[in-house]
């Protein structure tokens, strides 16, 4: 049997209301959720934006399904990519859209990959960045439709959801969206009754909300990031990774780097007197005289550039810190075009950075008729090295002279290769002790058998390199066919 106790009335306490929140904090709460979902849905749509409006002109998007490209590209980004003229040079190291060689019916599927080289028949290699191994199918010029532009992250990631029965994020994020969009409709519902007695708070807020919706926009630029950054980073195979900011490794650079030059020149400048040296030993070179950048270069697989010697005192002088003490083993190593029948000298060694020297020797220069000579100076007697060709044909032409002491002889001995074969070899001319400077191009000539009309050569060069080892000529060889 229950009790009931009575209890006075004094000793009675009367039951609490609900707690409620205030206005204010009610007010502060709902403007951080509507700038949450503004901010949301600003960010969202100017990624999406970004990756539609290139859409309207010749451009088109694509969506990445997978991860071959991450870190450059990864699954569920768009890539906005320019279409590819047919007759458009396909720029080796550069991300481009194609037809998938490997499918059985042209048109199945679309690859997004880098191009790494251009191959001998005309077809290209590829590679994702991520892949351990080079695509095993060469692409064709006509599979290449397209060269990626603009990367745009995150915006395909609900295709890609659904295309592969990810439905629970799909559904998630749909129901994200849905939510957000009701609460920028209810925010802005709100904002409407209460222009006219708005509180001090709720002017802050709608502030800061505005600052919250500018900084998404800048945000999402930020994020789509230069297209160059994206697109010619990186990328491996099976025996190194290639990584640069804005150039890629490829093979004829990469077998060069391999005999460890003292100084290589590539000649990919636009404008400017400072030759790069890609070594790794910061050993710049200065570009002196009328320079004419640009110029198509000589490497075949690898489109790059050349620079012609346009004035008689045009050179390439290893000037930054490159000057060595009496190098007497060397090998020297480029690439030349030219139609002069009046020669010139295409590399070698002065004392000077001038456009000529007192003391000068370790040279090769072409005769008028078109051939190279190596150990024309004088020096205690003068032997040279002559091939037996001639090289003023306007074709591109690869040229290593290699260089030792003899024991206990005054002379060296000496190898010439053009074009991946040796065309003289032997001794040749004593050279003396001295320091100075390597260059291509214009320099002083002694008075030889032989000797050219004009010092200045008038042609086209690519790819200097000085070596202070003796190549060997199976690493011409190998120089060679990696064009």
């Amino acid at each position: 049997m229950q009790q009931v106790v009575a209890v006075p009335d004094s000793e009675r306490v009367a039951p609490s209301p609900p707690a409620r929140v205030d206005s204010g904090t009610r007010l502060w709460i709902a403007a951080v959720g509507g700038a949450l979902a503004t901010a949301y849905l600003t960010f969202a749509l100017t990624l999406l934006a970004i990756a539609i409006l290139p859409g309207l002109g010749s451009w088109n998007t694509y969506v990445v399904r997978s991860g071959s490209m991450s870190p450059s590209i990864n699954t569920g980004d768009i890539v906005v990519a320019a279409p590819l003229p047919p007759t458009a040079t396909v720029p080796a190291g550069r991300v481009m859209v194609f037809v998938d060689p490997a499918t059985t019916t042209q048109g199945d599927r679309l690859l997004v990959h880098r191009v790494l080289m251009r191959n001998d028949d005309g077809t290209y290699t590829t590679a994702g960045d991520a892949n351990r191994q080079w695509d095993q199918t060469p692409v064709t010029r006509s599979a290449i439709i397209a060269q990626a532009r603009l990367r745009v992250p995150w915006v395909g990631l609900p295709v890609v959801w659904w295309h592969r029965g990810a439905y629970l994020p799909f559904v998630m994020w749909v129901v994200l969206t849905i939510v957000a969009i009701e609460v920028v409709r209810r925010t802005r519902q709100r904002r409407g009754r209460n222009d006219i007695q708005q509180t001090g708070s709720h002017r802050r807020w709608r502030h800061g909300s505005k600052i919250t919706v500018a900084a998404s926009v800048v945000v999402s630029m930020f994020v789509v990031g230069d297209a160059s950054a994206m697109f010619s980073g990186r990328t491996t195979n099976p025996g190194s990774a290639w990584t640069l900011t804005t150039r890629i490794l490829l093979p004829y650079t990469t077998n060069v780097l391999a005999d460890a030059p003292w100084a290589y020149f590539e000649t990919e400048e636009a404008s400017g007197s400072t030759a790069t040296d890609t070594s790794g030993n910061t050993r710049t070179g200065t570009y002196s005289g009328t320079i004419i950048y640009r110029q198509a270069g000589a490497l075949t697989r690898v489109p790059g550039h050349s620079v012609r010697l346009g004035s008689t005192t045009s050179r390439l002088v290893a000037s930054s810190g490159a000057k060595i003490s009496n190098p007497t083993t060397y090998s020297l190593e480029l690439w030349f075009k030219t139609t002069t029948t009046s020669g010139g000298k295409l590399a070698g060694f002065e004392s000077t950075k001038d456009s000529s020297s007192s003391t000068y020797d370790r040279y090769v220069f072409m005769r008028n008729d078109g051939r190279l000579v190596f150990g024309g100076w004088i020096r205690s007697g003068t032997t040279m090295l002559t091939s037996p060709l001639a090289y003023n044909d306007g074709a591109w032409h690869h040229l290593v002279i290699t260089a030792r002491p003899i024991a206990g002889k005054t002379q060296q001995s000496g190898n010439m290769y053009v074009d991946g074969v040796r065309v003289g070899t032997g001794s040749t001319t004593a050279v003396a002790s001295y320091s100075g400077y390597w260059r291509a191009g214009y320099g002083a000539i002694a008075a030889v058998t032989g000797a050219p009309s004009s010092p200045t050569f008038e042609g086209s060069i690519d790819n200097f390199a000085v070596y202070l080892t003796e190549l060997s000529a199976s690493r011409v060889a190998i120089h060679y066919a990696s064009r």
